[in-house]
């Protein structure tokens, strides 16, 4: 059985940090696991002012280093950490960033509000049943809102407004409870912001609004107390405009003490749930068409997983393509998980070795025949772990030319050995017999394929699954090879130059030299 990926996302959000744990098996089966949450309030004290506050600053980092401990402790394949609004509107976010690296190795990527917004739509659209009528998802941070109008399909609109409730707290609410005068000021700082997006969604006709994130999990709670219902989760859970009506007044007209007896109430909420509850009451007034509110407890760090597994899910759509009119794809699928490949190593081997094929077609100009061979032979590469790690190579040979592969003529059948046989270790030789029975010209595919399969299986040697593409220099007495990575791919270099240069002289003869680019890929 394929031994599943364990993701770990994190999601730094305004007010709370998020470390999410899934399960991947492949792009069907993804299963959420362990969730772990630390109230930061990065936002605290210095958002309105674009600044993380000292004591923020030193509550981040803290909550950093205790999910550094967790990750350790549960055991991952990858780290994803997404930085949001207050982070990337700070001008000592790169400063937090930085310390963050320094003191835990995590990376963080600051995403813009557009893409946090087409990734809390992943995260919705795997949680609560969406059909083919269009719906405004809303997810109200601590420094931004997000706005997105889709349906099951697509997205068809996505924003994202600095109108979080953090900033809202700290720019208008100067009194607890809140008074009619910053009520107003409030909401006209609302209408200043949203009236033109909002105008735009009424085009839509929405009938329902879905939330995620704190404020609308928190008011979920507080109506389902109120209406006596036992449920065991907060997610789908449905209420009314009419049902938010009574909610909304005594939440505005109630102080801190009083919120916090709020049956429901989320205490670490109980401030934040003021400006949040005045923004949906805001945007139910520029939608009297809504007759419907649910929430969902998917949003960013679900969309985080969901994104990763869909990119990856790209590549075995492209892989896997027409695979019920494909008998030959289908049978390399089929020996593949009978024999416990890996599949994401697989299918990044596999990706690489189809870019190394197209760039390096002026050398070798061969068809599509070929790359596809070339294409099941690294989706089977390591298929002899199966026997024995040691040797594997020789155990993959081996059951190819055993297994019965449905849609493959026993000349495929031994090319495709081939290169498996001889994607590491010693380079094509005579003295090997499903070699030596190949003519010339077959050999000499052999070696070249292989050779490109070997350098495929080195730029993903480590299993980090950085390097996204390459490119290629073709010169009169060398290849310049350029790797495009998501991080500095010295491990993989350093295999590839110890391991597959050589080879790469035997079919082409010619020098490899390697160079490469950060460069992240985008959502």
């Amino acid at each position: 059985m394929e031994t599943p990926q364990v993701l770990a996302a994190i999601d730094l959000g305004t007010n709370t940090f998020n470390l999410t744990f899934a399960e991947i098996k492949n792009k069907d089966e993804v299963h959420i696991k362990e969730k772990y949450k630390e109230m930061v309030r990065l936002g605290q004290g210095g958002i309105s002012k674009a600044q993380i506050s000292p004591e923020a600053f030193e509550r981040g980092l803290n909550a950093m280093k205790k999910f550094k401990k967790i990750i350790e402790a549960r055991g991952t394949n990858r780290v994803i950490a997404f930085a949001t609004s207050a982070i990337r509107s700070a001008k000592n976010g790169k400063d937090f960033i930085k310390a963050v690296k320094e003191q835990t190795g995590i990376d963080i990527q600051v995403i813009n509000g557009n893409e946090e917004a087409a990734l809390i739509y992943q995260g919705i659209k795997h949680a609560v049943h969406l059909d083919k009528e269009e719906v405004l998802m809303i997810d109200i941070g601590g420094g931004s809102v997000e706005f997105i109008v889709g349906n099951a399909n697509t997205a068809k609109l996505i924003r994202s407004v600095n109108v979080g409730a953090q900033r809202l707290l700290d720019g208008f609410v100067k009194s607890d409870p809140i008074t009619e005068n910053d009520l107003k000021n409030l909401k006209n700082h609302l209408k200043t912001e949203l009236e033109d997006l909002l105008q735009e969604i009424q085009e839509f006709d929405i009938k329902m609004i879905v939330g995620s994130s704190g404020s609308f999990e928190a008011l979920g709670q507080i109506i389902a107390h109120k209406q006596k219902k036992d449920i065991t989760t907060i997610n789908e859970f449905c209420f009314t405009p009419q049902d938010f009506k009574p909610v909304f007044q005594q939440i505005i007209k109630s102080d801190l003490h009083q919120r916090l007896h709020i049956p429901g109430m989320d205490k670490q909420r109980a401030d934040m749930i003021v400006p949040g509850s005045i923004l949906v009451d805001f945007v139910l007034s520029y939608l009297p068409t809504v007759k419907t509110l649910k929430v969902s407890h998917y949003a960013l760090k679900e969309g985080i997983i969901y994104n990763y597994v869909e990119e990856h899910a790209a590549q075995l759509s492209e892989i896997y393509a027409q695979f019920e009119q494909n008998i030959r794809t289908k049978s390399v699928k089929m020996l593949s998980k009978k024999f416990g490949v890996h599949q994401h190593h697989a299918l990044h081997v596999s990706h690489l070795a189809a870019n190394l094929f197209n760039v390096l077609l002026p050398l070798h100009q061969y068809s599509h025949k070929e790359a596809e061979l070339l294409k099941y032979g690294a989706l089977l590469h390591e298929i002899g772990i199966f026997i024995n790690r040691s040797g594997y190579h020789k155990h993959g040979q081996y059951i190819i030319l055993h297994s019965g592969l449905a849609g493959f003529n026993s000349d495929e059948i031994i090319w495709l050995s081939n290169l498996v046989r001889y994607h590491r270790k010693s380079l094509p030789s005579l003295e090997h017999l499903h070699y030596n029975i190949l003519s010339p010209d077959e050999r000499d595919k052999v070696n070249r394929l292989s050779a490109i399969l070997r350098l495929a299986v080195g730029l993903d040697y480590a299993r980090r699954h950085i390097v996204n593409s390459v490119s290629a220099d073709i010169k009169r007495d060398k290849v310049m090879l350029y790797l495009y990575a998501n991080e500095i791919p010295d491990v993989e270099i350093d295999f590839v130059c110890q391991n597959a240069t050589e080879h790469f002289k035997f079919a082409f003869n010619l020098d490899l030299k390697l160079e490469y680019e950060v460069k992240r890929s985008s959502l």
